[in-house]
C-alpha cells in the first residue's frame, strides 16, 4: 500500500531528507510505528542527523521510555549542540526521571537559544514547579499563554502552576479556559476538579471530576482526588467510598499480572523489615508524624527501609534519612521496577504513608511486592486497594460499634493513631491573648478545602452567640484578595460584621506557630478535621473545639482529644459546636490551665511519647505479619 511507504516507487534511493520528512509526517499524522520506521530508515542513511536522533526521543518519551529518550537527545546534541528541539526533549526527560538538576541546564540553555521557544518555557516551568519555585513557574507559563491565548495545554499547566502557588482563584480562571478550548479533556477537568475543591467549592469540584472519570475510567489520578476531596463532604459514609474505591480497585487492577505468586519467602532473620514509601520525607505534615517514630523504633527488633519519591530534599529529610538501614531515591522510577526493588530488598512489611494523596505509589502496591502490606497516616481509613491488607486507625476513629467498613482489616492502636512531636523552633507558650484584650479570639489555620458552608454557617453562629468576639483564618491560599473578598462576602451574608474577621496568608512554619499566641480558641473544621495543625495548636496551649462525624477523617482531632482527657471539647451536632466554643469563651480559667498544662498532657500520653506510641505500633504491625498466611 503505497500510503504506508517512506521509500519511493521508482526504484531511486530516497535521501535522508525526504525520509526524514515523511517520518515527520507520519509523526504528526499519530502513525507512530511508521514515523519510527521512517526515522530509522533517516538513520540508515545518516547515522548522525540529529532530526531523526530527536524524532525517535520524542516517540520513546511518548510511551515513557525517558531513559532512551536521554539517550537520543543527548546523540542529537552531539550532532547539532544548538538544536533547541533536543535541548527541549532532553529537558522533559529528566525531569521525568526525577532528575531536575539535569532537566533544568538543557532548557536554560535552550532558551538562551529561542528566548520565545514556547515549548522549553513550558518544560522549564513544570521543572520550577517540580521544584518548588512555584512562581517562578507561574511568571514562566504566563510567557506562553500570552504568546499561545488559545493553547489548552499551556493553559491546564499554567492553572497546575497557580494552584501549587496558593493562588487557587487564578488556577481556576486558566482551566476554565482551558476547558474551553478542549471541553472533553479529562486532565484539563480533573484539574480544574482540584482546583475548584482547593478553593472551597468541594461539591462542584467533585462534580467535575466525575466528568474527567467519565470520559476516561481508567484516569486514576482523578479517582484518587475524587476519593480524596470525597471524605470533604460530611454526608460521605462508609458505603460511598466503599463504592469508589472498589471503582479505583478494579481499574488500576485491571490486565495486572501479578509477577511474585505466594506464599513468600521468609528469610531467617532476627528484625522485622519495614519499608515506609512516601514522596513526602521532608518538610510536610507526613514528614513531622513519621520522624519520632522512625527515630523510636527498636532497632534490636525492627529493620528501617524507606522508598522516597520526593524530588526535592530538605533538613527533615536528611534527618529522616539517618534513621533508616536503607534509604531508596525512587523517583521517576516505575511502579514495576519499584515492585521489584522492594522485592529485591527482602520487606517484611510494605507501609504507605501516602493512600489517594498525590504521588502515591498504589500502582506498586498492587504488584504485591512485599507479604504484609498496610497503609497508615497519609489517607486516613484505608484505600479500598484488594492487595493493601491493613490499614492503622483506632478506637476513636474507628470504634468497634461503629463497625466502619473498608476493604482493610483495621488495626487499632490502643491510644491514637498518630505521634507528634513539636519542631525544635516550636516558640514558648504565651497567655491567652483575651487577658491584654477585651474579647476572645477563635481562629483556625486550616485550608480552603476544609471551610464548606456548613462550617462557615457554624462559625458565624460562634460569634453571633459571643458578643464582641472574633475569628482569624489563615492559610497560604488568603495570598489572593478574591480569595479574602469571597470569605469575608460568606460571613456578610450569615450577618457577621467583615470587621470582625481577620484573615491571614501564609508564613514561615516558625511565624505561624507564634500566631497562636494571638488565638484563645482554635475551631476545628468538619467533616475533614485537623491533623498536624490541631496538633500544632494543642502544642501551642490552645484547646481545640471540634464535631465528630462518620468517617475516621471526621474524628482525627477526637483521637487526639480523648488522648489528652478532653473530651468535652467534641461536639456531635453543630449546635453543641458552639455551645461548647461559648462556654469556652466564658471560662477564661479553663483557657489559663490548657495554656499552663497541654505540653505536658501531649508529652506523657501516646500522642507526645514517641517511645510508647511507637512500642504499640511495633506490637501491632508485628502481630499482622505472625496472622498473615502468606
Amino acid at each position: 500500500m503505497t500510503a504506508n511507504r517512506t521509500l519511493p516507487n521508482d526504484g531511486t534511493a530516497a535521501s535522508a531528507t525526504e525520509l526524514l520528512q515523511a517520518a515527520r509526517e507520519h509523526h504528526s499524522g499519530g502513525r507512530l510505528a511508521l514515523a519510527e520506521q521512517g526515522y530509522r530508515e533517516t538513520l540508515g542513511v545518516d547515522q548522525l542527523n540529529a532530526a531523526a536522533l530527536n524524532g525517535l526521543a520524542a516517540l520513546a518519551l511518548a510511551v515513557g521510555d525517558h531513559k532512551r529518550a536521554v539517550e537520543l537527545t543527548q546523540r542529537a546534541l552531539r550532532s547539532d549542540p544548538t538544536f533547541v528541539k533536543a535541548l527541549c526533549n532532553l529537558g522533559s526527560a529528566c525531569h521525568a526521571l526525577g532528575l531536575l538538576d539535569k532537566a533544568e541546564a538543557p532548557l536554560r540553555r535552550a532558551l538562551a537559544l529561542a528566548p520565545d521557544h514556547s515549548e522549553s518555557l513550558n518544560n522549564l516551568a513544570l521543572v520550577e514547579m517540580a521544584a518548588g519555585h512555584t512562581a517562578e513557574a507561574v511568571a514562566l507559563l504566563e510567557k506562553v499563554t500570552a504568546a499561545n491565548l488559545n493553547n489548552a495545554l499551556f493553559l491546564k499547566n499554567l492553572g497546575a502552576a497557580c494552584l501549587a502557588d496558593n493562588r487557587c482563584g487564578a488556577a481556576v480562571r486558566a482551566l476554565r479556559r482551558a476547558a474551553d478550548f478542549a471541553p472533553e479533556n479529562p486532565e484539563i477537568l480533573n484539574n480544574l476538579g482540584t482546583a475548584l475543591c482547593m478553593s472551597g467549592r468541594v461539591k462542584e469540584g467533585i462534580d467535575v471530576l466525575r466528568r474527567a472519570i467519565a470520559l476516561r475510567p481508567s484516569y486514576i489520578e482523578a479517582r484518587d482526588n475524587l476519593l480524596f476531596m470525597l471524605q470533604h463532604i460530611r454526608d460521605t459514609g462508609s458505603d460511598d467510598l466503599l463504592r469508589e474505591q472498589a471503582a479505583f480497585n478494579a481499574e488500576i487492577t485491571r490486565g495486572l499480572t501479578r509477577s511474585v505468586a505466594h506464599p513468600f519467602p521468609r528469610p531467617a532473620r532476627s528484625r522485622l523489615r519495614l519499608g515506609y514509601v512516601s514522596r513526602d520525607f521532608g518538610f510536610h505534615p507526613v514528614g513531622h508524624f513519621i520522624k519520632p517514630v522512625l527515630e523510636a523504633h527498636d532497632r534490636t527488633q525492627i529493620e528501617i527501609f524507606c522508598y522516597s519519591d520526593r524530588l526535592v530534599e530538605d533538613d527533615l529529610t536528611a534527618r529522616l534519612r539517618q534513621y533508616a538501614d536503607g534509604w531508596r531515591r525512587t523517583a521517576g522510577v516505575s511502579d514495576d521496577a519499584f515492585a521489584a526493588m522492594v522485592r529485591s530488598d527482602e520487606i517484611d512489611v510494605l507501609i504507605d504513608l501516602a493512600g489517594h494523596t498525590a504521588g502515591n505509589r498504589l500502582g506498586a502496591f498492587a504488584l504485591r511486592p512485599a507479604p504484609v502490606q498496610v497503609s497508615w497516616m497519609g489517607f486516613v481509613g484505608g484505600t479500598g486497594l484488594e492487595a493493601m491488607d491493613f490499614t492503622v486507625l483506632d478506637h476513636m476513629t474507628a470504634p468497634v460499634e461503629d463497625n466502619w467498613r473498608t476493604s482493610e482489616k483495621i488495626l487499632r492502636m490502643p491510644g491514637t493513631f498518630l505521634c507528634y512531636r513539636p519542631p525544635r523552633f516550636a516558640p514558648p507558650v504565651e497567655p491567652p491573648p483575651s487577658l491584654r484584650n477585651s474579647f476572645v479570639t477563635f481562629g483556625s489555620f486550616n485550608r480552603p478545602v476544609k471551610i464548606n458552608p456548613e462550617v462557615l454557617r457554624t462559625w458565624a453562629g460562634i460569634l453571633s452567640a459571643v458578643p464582641h468576639s472574633r475569628l482569624v483564618l489563615k492559610s497560604a491560599s488568603y495570598r489572593e484578595d478574591e480569595a479574602r473578598r469571597n470569605l469575608l462576602a460568606d460571613f456578610v451574608h450569615y450577618g457577621i460584621d467583615p470587621a470582625r474577621i481577620e484573615i491571614r496568608a501564609g508564613s514561615t512554619h516558625a511565624d505561624m506557630l507564634r500566631q497562636y499566641a494571638d488565638i484563645d480558641v482554635a475551631l476545628d473544621p468538619f467533616p475533614f478535621t485537623g491533623g498536624i495543625t490541631s496538633c500544632e495548636a494543642l502544642w501551642m496551649g490552645v484547646p481545640v473545639v471540634t464535631l465528630t462525624g462518620a468517617t475516621p477523617v471526621s474524628r482525627m482531632t477526637f483521637s487526639f482529644l480523648t488522648e489528652l482527657d478532653l473530651e468535652e471539647l467534641a461536639a456531635t451536632e453543630p449546635e453543641d459546636y458552639i455551645s461548647i466554643a461559648r462556654k469556652l469563651a466564658w471560662d477564661q480559667d479553663f483557657r489559663v490551665e490548657m495554656r499552663d498544662t497541654l505540653r505536658e498532657r501531649m508529652t506523657t500520653s501516646h500522642l507526645g511519647d514517641a517511645l510508647a506510641f511507637t512500642a504499640a505500633f511495633e506490637a501491632l504491625i508485628r502481630e499482622a505479619w505472625q496472622g498473615n498466611d502468606r
